[in-house]
């Protein structure tokens, strides 16, 4: 990089960059960051930390103990320019690694998701609550989902992950997304003071995802992390379901689930665990958990006037809805699935009132003119 410049930011960071570059937009991320972090995982865990400029060819950041590594066109992008999006993530997840490696180490190659997966998961989190939004924690799991396949899948514990041609995805992305996930079973609150407290029942030691597990365990309780594990760590793939939603009578207010569960090639045969359902309504959400082992289910309607299927992804699923009602693309079954059980109960179409997804001009009221482009989305065929 040539000869470097030093200067000192406004919160005691040191910088290092080439010369004519002292651009200090990376100091508001960097400490409003490295508050987050301290509030999320305890306090830094070093004296002092440094921000290096290291050459494009190196391709990403690295989070060096004490001295993050970023290449140079990041410090360049602009906080106006939309990009600098990832300019913060970059930076939020090389100062995850002072946590997550570098005061907590891994030294078998099969444990880099707890490196990797655990940096990544603390920079979503510092995005969700930067934001107010899930969008970064979204991205992640269905990178994972969209980017892998039967040959390039694998388990996040073990050597395969690196020689898979998905490995950001696995490893990075599904990393993260198995935290959030295990955070949505085990609930927030109980999550959190679980995993800052593991940060500071393991700071300065090697610690193991087996130890990971057992200590979650311990703090919480909950009986559904063995599968947990034993599911989306230790073993590999998602599973994917056709569902299907009937009336069971214009006159009954029930609703019959047909989930069946597909086989896919490279993983397991057939996944367990429970499924979230929320069924929506003017004046309450009802949720319901539905057994993977069973594919046919009936659930009470009640005033019920849409349905999201597991919206926190506590499960790694694709969706495959009949009728075809995922107009988001998104992977969850949207509200259009019950207007026909709405109208065999003999029930008018929700007023503005009603939260669903599927406003398509976005007038606040699901319309002929939302169903009608719904249809020329899908065709004839998804009723």
């Amino acid at each position: 990089m040539g000869e470097y410049n030093q200067f000192e930011g406004d919160h005691g960071v040191r910088y290092m960059a080439p010369q004519g570059l002292d651009q200090l937009h990376l100091d508001e991320v960097i400490e409003s960051t490295r508050e987050i972090y301290e509030e999320l995982l305890g306090p830094y865990p070093f004296t002092q930390l440094q921000v290096t400029t290291i050459a494009d060819a190196a391709s990403a950041g690295i989070g060096a103990q004490s001295n993050i590594l970023i290449p140079e066109t990041l410090w360049r992008v602009a906080p106006t320019d939309a990009f600098f999006r990832v300019v913060r993530e970059v930076v939020s997840h090389e100062l995850g690694h002072q946590y997550f490696f570098n005061l907590i180490g891994v030294s078998d190659p099969e444990e880099g998701w707890m490196s990797e997966g655990f940096a990544e998961f603390a920079a979503a989190r510092a995005s969700q609550i930067t934001t107010g939004t899930d969008q970064h924690i979204q991205r992640n799991y269905w990178g994972y989902i969209t980017g892998v396949n039967g040959i390039s899948d694998a388990p996040l514990y073990g050597q395969e992950v690196r020689l898979s041609s998905a490995s950001y995805e696995i490893m990075y992305q599904k990393g993260s997304a198995v935290l959030a996930a295990l955070r949505n079973i085990i609930g927030h609150d109980t999550f959190d003071d679980a995993f800052r407290n593991y940060v500071t029942e393991f700071s300065q030691q090697i610690t193991t995802t087996q130890e990971f597990e057992r200590f979650m365990m311990d703090e919480t309780g909950n009986p559904h992390i063995p599968l947990f594990f034993e599911q989306w760590v230790y073993g590999k793939g998602y599973a994917e379901f056709h569902l299907n939603v009937q009336p069971e009578r214009a006159d009954s207010g029930q609703i019959r689930v047909r989930l069946n569960q597909v086989p896919k090639a490279g993983a397991q045969a057939r996944f367990r665990g429970l499924l979230p359902v929320y069924i929506h309504g003017s004046a309450e959400t009802q949720m319901i958990l539905l057994d993977l082992s069973a594919s046919e289910h009936q659930i009470e309607l009640n005033e019920g006037q849409w349905l999201d299927v597991d919206p926190h992804r506590t499960l790694f699923r694709r969706l495959h809805p009949t009728p075809a009602g995922d107009v988001n693309l998104n992977g969850v079954v949207d509200g259009m699935d019950l207007l026909d059980v709405t109208a065999a109960l003999g029930r008018s179409v929700p007023g503005p009132d009603w939260r669903d997804q599927l406003d398509s001009n976005r007038d606040g009221s699901i319309s002929p003119v939302d169903v009608d482009e719904i249809i020329a989305s899908f065709g004839e065929g998804w009723r």
